[in-house]
């Protein structure tokens, strides 16, 4: 069934990425789940009862909310794919408020970078607001050093789109350009010379989260941080809310299709909800 499976599932991404119009990641993670189920229920042709099934043992295992979500919708993707309905309603998720540094936070963060390359790479997702895989997809041409103005492409949505950023985080690029000896194309290279991978850049956002203290905890005897690349997207996107900024404008700066995703930044952390609500509240 191995090369069946391989053969099944290598026409399912590619249903998936012409069809469906679904990013080559997302193509990838769904993939990955189907992989898995195929294999639990041992048959490339599955009916309803078994996904029923399989969805009972995943909550089960406790999995979380979200994942078991996700879960579903790859299958009915699958399930589509095989000319088969999937109806399942996936469980119901606890809404969280969105989590993002403070601006002396996210200043501190930035202080303790003491590398070029790094400190490009976080201003651009402090400033632009990028998704950890676009970072990793940025080319040298997509920058416009004039313009102040970043190219985003092969997004989640596929939907390319231009990003304003400040002339701060331009110069931070261009020093870091300058430091560069090579013609390779990728605006961030790891120290192999090659595109730097997502893995990578949680890391070291993680080491500079915790070298500077932030969300910090302890497990096991090690200390690690609840700070990671989509927080610092969250960031981007929370202090242009709290800015005043419009909110169309904020779904266009971070490639949100429906603008339902960025309402969910209209939040305003409670410290600034007060600040706020006293500089506009009328004085009766």
């Amino acid at each position: 069934m191995i090369s069946a499976l391989d053969d099944i599932l290598e026409d399912f991404s590619l249903y998936l990425r012409v069809e469906k119009r679904i990013s080559e990641g997302v193509a990838r993670n769904y993939c990955y789940s189907v992989r898995k189920f195929l294999r639990w229920t041992d048959t490339l042709n599955p009916e309803k009862k078994d996904a029923v099934k399989y969805y009972d043992a995943l909550l089960k295992e406790r999995k979380k909310a979200s994942t078991v979500g996700n879960i579903l919708f790859a299958l009915k993707h699958y399930y589509s794919f095989i000319g088969k309905e999937l109806d399942l309603k996936p469980p119901k998720q606890r809404v969280k408020q969105v989590d993002f540094l403070k601006f002396m936070e996210a200043k501190s963060l930035v202080y303790k970078i003491d590398n070029y390359r790094d400190y490009a790479m976080v201003l651009v997702m402090l400033y632009g607001g990028l998704r950890v895989s676009e970072v990793c997809n940025l080319d040298k041409e997509d920058i416009d050093f004039e313009e102040f103005t970043i190219t985003v492409r092969n997004t989640k949505n596929r939907i390319d789109r231009t990003v304003a950023v400040t002339e701060k985080c331009i110069k931070a690029i261009e020093r870091y350009l300058e430091t560069r000896d090579d013609t390779e194309k990728p605006l961030f290279l790891s120290q192999k010379k090659m595109r730097i991978s997502r893995n990578q850049v949680s890391r070291l956002v993680k080491k500079y989260a915790i070298m500077a203290d932030l969300r910090t905890y302890k497990e096991n005897g090690k200390v690690k941080t609840k700070v990671g690349p989509h927080m610092l997207r969250h960031t981007a996107a929370t202090n242009l809310i709290a800015s005043d900024c419009d909110v169309v404008v904020v779904q266009q700066h971070l490639g949100h299709k429906d603008i339902k995703s960025t309402l969910r930044y209209v939040h305003v952390a409670k410290g600034m909800y007060g600040d706020l609500y006293r500089k506009h509240v009328p004085n009766y």
